[in-house]
């Protein structure tokens, strides 16, 4: 699949998905919809629900209006990737139009087909209307389909928003309304600094007063020299965010600033660059080692608590199967005097029901100690909340490979994603020649919703 273009083509086909989150590369389709446009008229389409196979996110249900038992028995993905092939065939493989399709619908249809083991039997090229409207209506403030629909006047009367087919058709209104329209060059901002007028002193200006802003929390945050407790995590959390919301900040100024003055785009990266972005970056990463060791020891913890809660399944396991076993000593002497008594025919019933019983044991035990694993294995660290993001830990492995004429062939050569995936299997219970590694928190975040 090509990256998505920046133009809008004359025929194209509409792609809409609503999903169960509005995660794209974990969430599962709910709804697919395919509207063909040929020369500005809509000429084909194609919908279908879908049944994601996991329980759809009630924010999700409430954005889209699909709901668990509108899904309950519609297809599953892999039954309708067929159908939604040979729409794409019939109409010559046309350009994908989707709004935020770059950020979404694509990465959410690669996942999906990459679940099932499906590869397209053509090459997708993608066009996402969301850069192309920011860049047309440069002056409004929202630019989601709905924001850009009532700004073209393409909202179609009694519409019914985030309804996957719905949705296509505006935005082809929206597509043919945009064609229409020409870009507007951004002025150049002249900001007169200390006698100096110039591109380059107004974004000097501009960078004096992000860093001024964002001291209190560089004084804050340098304070901060050592992680004892939950809530100096949370504040140190809380200061990692300020620090990437606050280059993200200057990395959309600088943009606009260089955008505006090419001949002076160096002078200004650098700028921007070496007295705004990296001195954050720096105490990103500070931050980050300090927490790093608290971190890891609430991972370890959870590792132990998993290893200890497997042991626990195996000696329940075997303590009951070691119960059962007992139980069935009355049974195998039946057996036992049958054959002395020369009763071969009964002897041999007593063996068959005897070993029934014995397999039905061991399988007891069995799911005892599998439901103990299973158990064990949900067992991590928990997640920190702060007041922008919600950042969990998970167990992994920081691995050191000391001896590599010791570890075994099927770790080929050896191959460290292959001991992670052993480790993972058993909760780090294993014993790997030539290896040593130790449990370590692996940090992800999402950003919480204000």
């Amino acid at each position: 699949m090509s990256l998505p273009n920046s133009t809008l083509p004359i025929s194209y086909i509409v792609l809409d998905l609503e999903a169960t989150s509005a995660i794209p590369n974990v969430a599962r389709i709910t709804e697919i919809a395919l509207l063909r446009v040929e020369a500005g008229a809509a000429v084909a389409q194609w919908s279908t629900l879908v049944n994601p196979g996991v329980a759809i996110q009630p924010e999700a249900a409430a954005v889209s209006g699909v709901s668990d038992a509108m899904v309950a028995d519609a297809p599953v993905f892999s039954a309708v990737v067929p159908e939604f092939c040979m729409f794409l065939i019939d109409g010559d493989e046309l350009p994908i139009v989707a709004h935020n399709g770059a950020r979404y619908d694509k990465i959410l249809l690669e996942a999906e087909l990459a679940r099932i083991g499906v590869e397209l039997p053509m090459t997708l090229t993608w066009v996402d209307t969301l850069p192309i409207a920011r860049k047309l209506l440069p002056a409004k403030p929202s630019h989601t389909l709905s924001a850009i629909a009532a700004a073209l006047d393409a909202i179609i009367p009694g519409q019914t928003w985030h309804r996957a087919m719905a949705d296509c058709m505006t935005l082809s209104r929206c597509v043919e309304a945009m064609r229409d329209l020409s870009p507007v060059a951004a002025p150049v901002a002249i900001v007169p600094v200390g006698g100096a007028i110039g591109p380059v002193a107004g974004a000097q200006a501009m960078l004096i007063e992000r860093v001024n802003a964002v001291q209190p929390y560089l004084i804050m945050a340098r304070a901060m020299t050592s992680c004892t407790d939950d809530d100096v995590e949370v504040a140190v959390l809380e200061a990692v965010d300020a620090f990437k919301r606050e280059i993200r900040t200057l990395e959309k100024l600088r943009t606009e600033c260089t955008s505006a003055v090419k001949p002076l785009v160096l002078q200004i990266e650098r700028e921007f660059r070496d007295n705004g972005i990296k001195p954050l970056e720096r105490e990103i990463d500070r931050l980050m080692a300090v927490r790093q060791p608290f971190a890891d020891k609430r991972a370890q913890d959870a590792a132990d608590a998993r290893a200890k809660a497997e042991r626990e399944a195996g000696e329940i396991a075997e303590a009951q199967l070691n119960a059962d076993m007992a139980r069935l000593a009355a049974d195998a002497a039946i057996e036992v005097e049958l054959a002395l008594s020369g009763d071969v025919a009964g002897a041999m019933a007593a063996a068959g029901q005897n070993a029934a019983k014995v397999d039905a044991v061991n399988d007891a035990a069995q799911q005892v100690y599998d439901a103990g694993v299973a158990a064990a294995a949900e067992i991590v660290p928990l997640p920190i909340r702060t007041s922008a993001a919600v950042v969990r830990d998970r167990i992994g492995w920081k691995i050191e490979i000391v001896s590599p004429e010791l570890v075994e062939r099927r770790f080929c050569s050896p191959d460290p994603d292959k001991i992670r995936a052993v480790l993972d299997v058993t909760n780090g219970a294993t014993v790997i020649k030539g290896v040593t590694f130790e449990a370590i928190a692996l940090t992800s975040s999402r950003t919480t919703r204000g």
